[in-house]
């Protein structure tokens, strides 16, 4: 016998003499107690360490610790990342997206959780709720996690989260006191909700259905790789053999039948589960929170229930105990919660409200890789009263506004028909093209070449319009219709005006010479474009009464192809989306626009404006009788309808 085991025998013997004085009861369970340690640790000191260093890393476990350059609990490696989203419910090309998340999801060999974080923004004195959206990958090997993260960096700009207390937060939920459907912690009110059942084909509609709450939902989507093997297609072979059998049942089983037969053609297979955790302040409002979330998400399909018991396990977010269900990798990258608004700049310019998510619409033309926008819509559908909203709003930017009907009052009033002018230096390259254009107008059968190059070595520094104007006159003094250009000269540049940072300029759209007169105004714009490096609006009112003149059109089109280059957005407003397909140079300005703003037309709108897309307008509101007017807002590849509102009362008084 080994001398240790000598000793832990004697070492016991002698602490059971020493009791059996004390009390012989007390000293007989020691002895027990004793022995049957000893041999559950078959008398090896070294396998008692071993299990009280088991219990020493299960303490540990329960915490988040840092290892290996990730983070580490309960035996499992795991990274958190911050994904950047957005609405993909009405992209265009959404089917495209959805096979990028296949061809993701379809590499990373890990394990994952995606949970939603809400957080909250006040927007026009209301609460919104938004959603950071983090990829949590877990795995027991550290190096697969690694490469995981590696190959979702070639698809996304990512956020490697890296502060244990953030992290802690993300994964975990605490409480201070449980009770039957729900627990509290600092003030808030929680319930859980799981996925239970689900017949639903309406891929990201369910996250704006979560947007367009007005209390704030953590989502918790857990995904785990499982392997194929023989007890799915026994199971298939058993629902087959079953719907022979039981024919009042045929259609449920079917409908298994046909499930399973797709998963099990999927090229990886998941158990996944969907948890929502509904928060509020009070537990009469979260009773109505959890009632109003359940029945909106039965409608589209899918069935929640609340869950009525609690455990430790319950507050782990990376390792809930929900229910899961098995799901192939198609129907996964389809459902994905990667579809949430992204945050918000809250200095943008608060266009309307979204009328799928309730969220704000906040506008900026100057983010996008064209600055233009259209405006169309009838007389009476909301787009005059809007343009004004969105030129009142901008503060910080010049406006030019191109106004025939006279309806505009923002700013400084520079009326042509009546012989006003700004007599601005012909400095670019822009406004020469322009003004050549206008000189053949008039003038007729002259090289537009010609003109240009007269223009272009009499401008310069200190050479206005007006005398270069004057010098192009005794320049072509034979020309046959040089006492109409010089009627013009003569009749309509009479008062020069200062210049503003606001202007409105206007002509009467019933003179014969209202096209000349609306040339030389873009000849003016063209030189207000070039002169500040701030934002600048111009605005085109009734630019249909224009358009149908090519060589207006092809003015416009030179103003808009160059528009980014001195940070200006043209806005052309007009009554139908048709209007920019009378010539070649008004679809060119339709391409060169980024932005549209829809309102109610009686023709349909054509689909190469928005593919994919069949979009009616003529149930939009808008009007003398309306609140509101309605509008659909497009733009590189997204599509939304918008409420627009008055910012101060609330409502809506359309004008045009």
């Amino acid at each position: 016998m080994p001398v240790e085991k000598l000793i832990l025998i004697i070492f016991g013997i002698s602490l059971f003499s020493i009791f059996i004085r004390i009390n012989f009861i007390i000293s007989i369970i020691i002895f027990m107690v004793y022995f049957s340690f000893l041999f559950l640790i078959k008398f090896d000191l070294n396998k008692f360490n071993e299990i009280k260093r088991r219990l020493d890393i299960k303490k540990i476990n329960n915490k988040i610790i840092k290892r290996d350059n990730l983070f580490f609990k309960n035996g499992t490696y795991f990274s958190v990342i911050k994904i950047g989203t957005d609405n993909i419910y009405t992209n265009i090309e959404k089917e495209y997206i959805i096979k990028n998340f296949n061809n993701i999801f379809n590499n990373i060999e890990s394990n994952f959780n995606i949970i939603t974080v809400p957080y909250n923004i006040d927007i026009n004195n209301k609460n919104n709720y938004y959603y950071s959206v983090y990829l949590i990958l877990k795995s027991d090997s550290n190096e697969k996690i690694l490469n995981d993260t590696k190959f979702i960096k070639n698809y996304y700009n990512i956020e490697i989260l890296e502060n244990i207390d953030l992290i802690e937060n993300i994964v975990k939920l605490n409480y201070h006191k449980k009770h039957k459907h729900y627990f509290e912690y600092e003030n808030k009110y929680y319930s859980f909700i799981d996925l239970y059942d689900a017949r639903y084909d309406n891929d990201f509609l369910y996250q704006l259905l979560i947007e367009s709450l007005d209390f704030p939902v953590i989502l918790d989507f857990k995904v785990k790789n499982i392997k194929k093997d023989l007890k799915l297609d026994r199971l298939l072979a058993e629902r087959v053999s079953e719907s022979m059998r039981k024919s009042n049942k045929i259609k449920n089983l079917n409908v298994q039948i046909n499930d399973l037969k797709e998963i099990i053609g999927d090229s990886r297979i998941y158990d996944f589960s969907i948890r929502l955790i509904v928060i509020s302040n009070h537990p009469v409002n979260l009773k109505n929170s959890v009632n109003s979330i359940i029945k909106s998400m039965n409608i589209i399909g899918l069935k929640f229930k609340l869950l009525k018991y609690f455990d430790d396990n319950s507050f782990d977010l990376l390792d809930y105990r929900g229910i899961n269900y098995l799901i192939g990798l198609k129907n996964l990258s389809s459902i994905i919660p990667f579809s949430f608004t992204g945050k918000p700049d809250i200095n943008n310019f608060p266009a309307g409200i979204e009328i799928l998510n309730n969220k704000p619409f906040l506008f900026n033309p100057f983010k996008k890789e064209s600055y233009n926008i259209i405006i169309t819509g009838e007389t009476g559908s909301g787009k005059t009263y809007f343009s004004e909203m969105m030129i009142n709003s901008s503060s910080n930017s010049s406006t030019y506004i191109i106004d025939p009907l006279k309806e505009y009052n923002h700013g400084k009033i520079v009326d042509v028909s009546r012989g006003e002018y700004l007599n601005i230096d012909i400095i670019n390259s822009e406004q020469k093209n322009i003004l050549a254009i206008t000189v053949k107008k008039i003038l007729r059968d002259l090289s537009l070449y010609d003109i240009l190059n007269k223009i272009d070595s009499l401008s310069g520094e200190n050479k206005n319009m007006l005398y270069i104007l004057n010098k192009i006159g005794d320049y072509y003094n034979k020309n046959k219709y040089i006492d109409s250009f010089k009627f013009y000269i003569k009749n309509y540049f009479l008062k020069p005006v200062e210049i503003s940072r606001d202007i409105v300029f206007r002509y009467d759209i019933n003179n014969n010479l209202s096209e000349i007169n609306f040339s030389f105004i873009l000849s003016e714009i063209s030189y207000l474009m070039s002169v500040s490096s701030k934002n600048k609006y111009i605005v085109i009112d009734e630019a249909h009464l224009l358009l149908k003149d090519e060589k207006i059109a092809e003015s416009v089109d030179i103003m808009a192809r160059h528009s980014r280059h001195y940070n200006t957005s043209i806005v052309n407003i007009t009554q139908n989306i048709d209007d920019f397909y009378m010539n070649s140079f008004s679809r060119s300005i339709l391409k060169n626009s980024m932005h549209f703003f829809i309102f109610r037309q009686k023709e349909p709108v054509r689909g190469t404006v928005f593919p994919n897309f069949d979009i009616n307008t003529l149930n939009l509101k808008g009007g003398s009788g309306t609140s509101y007017s309605e509008c659909y807002y497009y733009s590189d590849n997204y599509i939304t309808r918008l409420k627009i509102f008055d910012n101060k009362n609330n409502t809506m008084n359309t004008k045009k």
